[in-house]
């Protein structure tokens, strides 16, 4: 009995594991219009951690009147950052300007 129940579970489990995440439908459905993913590895980017890459979505969706809550900023960042960028986050504060200089 136990399996045929998870005979008839698999279509639903593997539909939800192919359905992309809030983050990913907001990017493909709003971003991508003005942005090609080569956006995102480019050399000189403006975006150097995972603060201004939230900054930068908060910045665009509110530009672009989208009317998204902190959570869907959030999904965005975060989806961006784990396809393109990378950044880890830490709550360590960053060094002081004067530490960095060479």
């Amino acid at each position: 009995m136990r399996f045929i129940c998870l005979l008839l579970m698999l279509p639903a489990l593997a539909a939800q594991a192919q359905e992309p995440d809030q983050g990913e439908m907001l990017y493909q459905n709003h971003c991508t219009e003005c942005h090609e993913s080569t956006i995102h590895v480019r050399e000189r980017t403006k975006v150097g951690t995972l603060a201004d890459l939230k900054a930068y979505v908060r910045k665009w969706s509110d530009y672009k009147e989208l009317g998204w809550s902190d959570a869907e900023r959030n999904a965005v960042g975060e989806y961006v950052n784990q396809h393109f960028y990378g950044f880890f986050e830490t709550s360590a504060p960053p060094p002081p300007p004067e530490a960095t200089k060479n």
